[in-house]
């Protein structure tokens, strides 16, 4: 780690300390990620069981879900296991011995921005290039299974309900689209029925659009308000099944879909034709903006517990108070990216929480300097 950090001069001391961090780093990292990939994973349950899809499809596009996930927790991992360890480190004395021996608040946060710096490549990597790749193709499988919606409704044995107004039924389905006994029940918004039976049919698809050709059968239909029974007797009648999906429509390719070369490039003009100049801007900003928390989350970490003396009682309140401190900045920067969005207004006020925490660290690093420095008793005076 010192070749990479290389730059900042890192000391023997320096890299005990930074060493010390990848642990917990790597720990809080795999809690995190999988908590939150567990709950985004839950909600494509329905997408997967509905459309009759298998395990491994649903294993192929959670899997999909991961650098998304992994971009939305390092900041927070690292910020973890900054406040894990300097509080370790103040428990077992090391801290102390280090500030006995002249090492100030600014002079230990050194590899803790060293480990912010790592976070900032590692929150770049995925918000620039593999999510919006991974993103792409997860809208992309999840396009085609909703494109499947012919197989979803066609299946033997089965009583299927596209919609609160439709059942169908199929006694028999070939792989060449045949049809046997087969029955559909509509009801309207008055509560009347329609009852569709036929001995056979043929499932007739193409790019725009899909049907059920049936054969041989009969229209029941039952209105409740006049209390009758209509029955019409066909030799072919075709029932539309398009309008149950998104069937011919193209997929739709948003700003998060596209890497950021893509977005900034001439060679991506194409690609991003469609997108307003704001949305383009704002994809971009907050990509910039994940690093950039990556970078200060462990700064944030390490100045709230450096602000005060060593205390033997622990420090319960300072590991609260820099937990506070790093939701209201993630909360601050949701705000004012909504905001912008909404609005259109000026694209940088969403870098104002990120200045702010630079600004509360610096302080609380320059507070822990003068805390240190100050003697803890009055001198007693000397008299003669």
């Amino acid at each position: 780690m010192a070749k990479v950090f290389k730059g900042i001069r890192l000391t023997r001391l320096d890299r005990y300390i930074l060493s010390q961090l990848f642990g917990p780093f790597v720990f809080f990292l795999v809690i995190f990620c999988g908590i939150l990939w567990l709950n985004q994973a839950v909600r494509i349950i329905d997408l997967v069981v509905g459309n009759g899809q298998s395990g491994m499809v649903f294993l192929e596009i959670s899997t999909l879900l991961l650098p998304r996930v992994l971009q939305g927790v390092i900041a927070l991992s690292g910020f973890a296991a900054a406040v894990f360890v300097t509080n370790r480190m103040f428990s077992e004395s090391e801290l102390v011995v280090m500030m006995s021996a002249g090492r100030g608040p600014f002079r230990l946060a050194v590899p803790y921005a060293a480990f912010g710096v790592f976070c900032f490549f590692l929150v770049s990597l995925m918000s620039h290039f593999l999510s919006p790749l991974a993103a792409n193709k997860f809208r992309e499988r999840q396009f085609e299974i909703t494109q499947e919606f012919v197989a979803q409704l066609v299946k033997e044995g089965e009583f299927i309900s596209p919609d609160d107004t439709v059942t169908m039924f199929f006694g028999f389905t070939g792989a060449n689209g045949e049809l046997r006994d087969v029955l559909i029940r509509e009801k309207d918004g008055s509560g009347n029925e329609t009852l569709y039976t036929s001995l056979h049919g043929q499932v007739v698809q193409d790019d725009l659009s899909a049907k059920i050709v049936l054969l041989d059968g009969s229209v029941q239909r039952l209105d409740y308000s006049t209390e009758t029974l209509g029955v019409v007797q066909f030799d072919s009648l075709s029932y539309d099944l398009s309008r149950f999906g998104n069937f011919g429509a193209e997929r739709t390719v948003g700003a998060d879909d596209l890497t950021t070369p893509a977005l900034i490039l001439p060679s991506g003009s194409d690609a991003r034709s469609g997108f307003a100049r704001e949305k383009i801007n704002t994809a971009l900003h907050t990509r910039v903006l994940d690093a950039l928390t990556g970078l200060i989350a462990p700064l944030i970490g390490v100045a709230a517990l450096l602000v005060g003396r060593f205390r033997r009682t622990g420090f319960l309140a300072r590991i609260l108070g820099a937990v506070v401190l790093m939701i209201a900045i993630n909360a601050m920067q949701g705000a004012l990216i909504s905001l912008t969005l909404k609005t259109g207004i000026f694209i940088w006020i969403i870098y104002i929480p990120v200045v702010l925490a630079v600004a509360i660290s610096t302080m609380l690093l320059w507070i822990g300097s003068r805390e240190g420095s100050r003697p803890r008793h009055k001198p007693r005076p000397v008299t003669a």
